[in-house]
């Protein structure tokens, strides 16, 4: 398993002059480097890097990061050759980085006041005083000053299905302008001048689209398709360069025109000189590319991954139709020896306002090369199949998007794809609440199981998980106050009389989302009733394994687990 973890990763790459930015975890974490003329420099060195942005000229690179993998973001602000300006955030506070106009300043979102709320603010590098905008606004994350520093864009996110984007006045706090929410996103917003910005929203569609939003003045949608736009850049002449999320495939295209590119997912678009595009693909990891006329040509990826692409599998795309006739996609990996059904692990993904797409996955290629076959449902509830979908799996409705992997092991067992004597389930997050669920409904289905900082019971899960995110989470689970009984009828916590799959669960102790509590207690009973069982906490981690050295022992941890009890 190891080989395949040996592939470090490259991405959010963006250009200033001659010189490349990325975050590449080449050092066991996440770190944000520079490139120029083939020398490579570290830029900051803290624990953890989960992103960076840039003002329109360059100057500035404000970047995000906390420590253990609390959550807790603070900001470092950055001059363009790596020089520190200026260190927001307190190690307690979650402050979110904004991205400045031409006027050197910061804005930003913290809870440093409120909590669970949050202000919107403006940081002055020139005396290190801050400005007060707008606030306290549950959910009020990304934000972004225009060009003169008069206006400011926010963004609210109530839930995954209402994303509002606020237009406030810098000098009066005043929200002058609204758009989305109440069922509508809006997000991916770049201000264009003035008084207009580019956004990606699905008001009034089905699926996300590319649209130019002018302040009081309405939308103009410029790339609408039956297949949402994930991300996209605009040139300096008015190109765009975009990509659609097909079936989980990312598609690219300059105007009308698509561009041959690696099965996988399009992450970013950089468009200040050469196109630079960031992509995660089965073939070559998380990468960087450049745009080379219609052609993408590999600026940046692990070379080491080369000694790989004999092993290296692409999924398979299959449909089935769940217990209710609606259509349900499935990535499926496959050892490349196909002559006999293989042991098969289910791997429902996280969220559940997610969705399995082929990239690269050191635990799937590993498995995969170990004998397993390794299916991914894309059940109800989750993106990248238009709203209605996403919206089918609400508070008691969730019961059917449980039966949706329930469905996908049925169909891989009907068609002969896997053995039947050899099924496991594994899942992170949500999908390791999935997990849970399964085998106390399913008992005697899967031969073993694996949950990732998994939800074992969704009440505690909900009193406990951050309270910046329990409104949002409340709309997709159901709400403490009005949905307690389905909270408890399904929580996986309260069926552990049935379980009889052996049980390996893995925490960080640090998770702010989903409480360590939850394997703890899952763990607890499980033990009790003398069902086998492990648990892992690694005391360094928060909501997954990030560091090198506790990944290598996590996969090892999984590989084992399953090769005892479904050997391949």
């Amino acid at each position: 398993m190891k080989r395949f973890l040996d592939i470090h990763s490259y991405r959010l790459g963006r250009r200033i002059g001659d010189k490349l930015l990325y975050i590449s975890d080449k050092e066991g974490r996440p770190k944000l480097y520079q490139m120029m003329d083939g020398v490579e420099t570290l830029l900051l060195d803290v624990d953890r890097v989960i992103g960076y942005t840039l003002d329109p000229g360059r100057r500035l690179v404000v970047v995000n990061h906390d420590e253990a993998g609390n959550e807790r973001w603070r900001i470092t602000v950055l001059d363009n050759v790596g020089q520190r300006l200026a260190e927001i955030g307190d190690g307690r506070s979650i402050n979110h980085i904004g991205t400045p106009g031409e006027t050197y300043e910061i804005p930003y979102t913290s809870n440093k006041e409120w909590g669970s709320e949050f202000g919107l603010y403006i940081y002055r590098l020139e005396d290190g005083e801050e400005e007060f905008i707008y606030g306290p606004e549950t959910g009020l994350y990304g934000s972004g000053m225009s060009r003169d520093g008069e206006l400011l864009y926010a963004q609210v996110f109530r839930s995954s299905s209402d994303v509002e984007l606020l237009i406030i006045e810098r000098e009066t706090g005043r929200v002058v302008d609204r758009i989305g929410g109440g069922g509508d996103v809006v997000y991916l917003p770049r201000w264009r001048d003035r008084d207009s910005l580019y956004i990606v929203t699905d008001i009034g569609e089905e699926t996300p689209y590319l649209a130019l939003y002018r302040v009081g003045g309405g939308i103009e949608p410029i790339i609408n398709s039956e297949w949402g736009v994930e991300t996209y850049g605009v040139t300096s002449s008015g190109e765009i360069i975009y990509s659609l999320n097909v079936r989980g495939d990312s598609r690219l295209y300059i105007g009308e025109k698509e561009v041959e590119k690696p099965m996988g997912v399009v992450t970013y678009i950089d468009v200040d000189g050469e196109a630079t595009i960031s992509m995660n693909t089965v073939k070559y990891g998380e990468s960087i590319w450049r745009l080379v006329g219609d052609t993408l040509e590999p600026i940046l990826y692990p070379r080491e991954i080369e000694d790989l692409w004999d092993t290296i599998v692409e999924p398979e795309i299959h449909t089935y139709q769940s217990f209710d006739g609606l259509e349900i996609d499935l990535l499926l990996y496959r050892p490349r020896n196909r002559e006999k059904p293989h042991p098969t692990i289910i791997n429902p993904h996280g969220g559940p306002e997610s969705q399995s797409r082929p990239m690269y996955s050191p635990m799937i290629q590993g498995l995969v090369s170990l004998g397993y076959a390794v299916a991914q449902p894309n059940y109800r509830g989750g993106t990248g199949y238009g709203k209605t979908f996403k919206e089918m799996d609400r508070v008691e409705k969730r019961v059917d998007s449980l039966r949706d992997v329930y469905e996908g092991a049925r169909y891989l067992i009907e068609t002969g794809l896997v053995d039947p004597e050899r099924l496991g389930i594994m899942g992170g997050s949500y999908g390791g609440y999935v997990t849970l669920y399964m085998v106390t409904h399913h008992p005697r289905l899967f031969k073993a199981a694996v949950s990732v900082v998994g939800i074992a019971n969704l009440e505690t899960f909900l009193r406990n998980t951050g309270p910046w995110r329990r409104s949002h989470r409340e709309y997709k689970y159901g709400s403490l106050d009005r949905d307690l009984d389905t909270l408890r009828r399904l929580s996986p916590i309260h069926y552990i009389d049935r379980v009889e799959t052996p049980l390996l669960l893995i925490h960080g102790r640090n998770d702010p989302r989903v409480p360590v509590e939850e394997s703890i207690e899952m763990y607890r009973k499980l033990s009790e009733k003398g069902v086998e069982t492990k648990l892992i906490i690694y005391e360094d981690e928060g909501h997954g394994v990030v560091k090198r050295r506790n990944r290598e022992h996590y996969m090892e941890s999984v590989a084992q687990w399953f090769t005892r009890h479904m050997p391949p």
